[in-house]
């Protein structure tokens, strides 16, 4: 049988919705990088603010072999989304793998990349760039901890809202190592100065999440049945940040999550029988208390589905990674995007976004009713798509 293309076959499955939904059906634009090498991981990493879209492309030869780039997209008069940055920093070298992870708020984009090192990291230098007032980014600022002795691993994460930039070294318990979350601020003059430096023990750091005053940083499990688990911080009346909740008990190693007011997202993945996943929602009580409110799975749910892969929320919308049915095949080669929206105390899903690849959904980023959905792999040039949900 031969299938129809990647964006035909979105658009089809797109607008496939339960009754319930009504005729609406998502619009959607694919954005394409300049550079079509097969394996430039376009798509790598995605954010998107205020009608702009960045894009991490860590395989692009941007000064050298694996040295990439990251680019910066605004819709146009007609909607359309055009390239007006390419980012790189400065220093630029081959095997920096730049545009591994970035962040995106207002006018400042943070981009930093990932070296490894006998089967760990070092070290990653996070460059912050910012906009002018004629509309030129330009690099304002290279980032690393101010004591190098915490340097080992820096650049696991990031998260980015407003004039806080919050980064990761991810722990190594083996080494004795703590897992660290670097907290910078901006001040008034425009510098960037690390404030705070929160550790924990373990595999701390392997992804952060920043809403407003609030932080969550995880921990996965470094072995089965170990205690893995997500911390939560706020920033007190001294402007220090305090632990107001862990969820432990999560065995997975790999945990996503994200975070929107009192609400906190965690993808499952390796989770439920023959690892179908779920997703689990907490809300935090009058108490403080971090208390699970429900669980979400898809409507059809699949052996090795690895529902939870990857998790965003923004207010009644919530993007779900994870696999569809893989027909007469012993392995997954089709990765979707669920799409659920909350009415009332109830999440459903609404959509289910598909193009047929193995790479869609390995970065995503929602804003209000938009979302940006990247698909990256080996095997495929890379692109990035912009969903409207309704």
């Amino acid at each position: 049988m031969t299938m129809p293309n990647p964006l035909l076959r979105l658009l089809l499955i797109v607008a496939i919705l339960p009754s319930w939904c009504g005729n609406a059906v998502a619009q959607i634009q694919r954005i394409v990088p300049q550079d079509t090498t097969i394996g430039n991981y376009f798509g790598t990493v995605v954010a998107m603010d205020a009608g702009r879209v960045l894009v991490g492309a860590s395989g692009v030869p941007s000064c050298g072999e694996n040295a990439g780039a990251a680019f910066i997209y605004e819709a146009a008069i007609d909607g359309r989304y055009e390239l007006v940055a390419t980012l790189a920093p400065e220093n630029c070298k081959s095997g920096r793998f730049f545009g591994h992870v970035g962040a995106l708020s207002g006018d400042v984009a943070v981009v930093g990349g990932t070296k490894g090192f006998l089967g760990g990291t070092v070290s990653n230098p996070i460059y912050v760039f910012e906009r002018d007032d004629v509309g030129a980014w330009s690099e304002s600022a290279q980032l690393l901890p101010d004591n190098e002795d915490h340097a080992l691993g820096f650049g696991a994460s990031i998260a980015l809202q407003e004039n806080r930039l919050v980064v990761t070294a991810l722990g190594d318990a083996a080494a004795g190592i703590p897992g660290a979350a670097f907290v910078f601020e901006r001040s008034a003059g425009g510098a960037w100065e690390q404030t705070e430096r929160i550790e924990r023990d373990g595999s701390f750091g392997a992804v952060v999440v920043l809403d407003r005053n609030r932080l969550a940083v995880t921990a996965p499990s470094l072995g089965m049945n170990a205690d893995g688990g997500i911390y939560l911080f706020e920033i007190d009346a001294t402007r220090r940040w305090q632990e107001i909740g862990r969820i432990g008990g999560i065995t997975e190693a790999s945990i996503r999550c994200d975070l929107d007011g009192d609400r906190l997202v965690i993808g499952r993945s390796g989770s439920e029988r023959r690892q179908r996943g779920r997703v689990d929602i907490y809300e935090r009580l009058r108490s403080g208390n971090w208390e699970l409110a429900t669980s979400v799975s898809p409507l059809s749910s699949y052996d090795f589905g690895a529902f939870g892969t990857n998790v965003e929320i923004d207010g009644s919308r919530l993007l779900i990674v994870g696999y569809t049915e893989q027909i007469n095949l012993p392995y997954n080669i089709d990765r979707v995007v669920y799409v659920f929206r909350r009415t009332g105390n109830r999440w459903r899903q609404q959509h289910i976004i598909d193009v047929g690849t193995t790479g869609f959904g390995i970065a995503i980023d929602l804003e209000n009713r938009t979302a940006v959905i990247g698909d990256a792999g080996d095997s495929n040039v890379g692109s990035a798509y912009v969903v409207q949900l309704f």
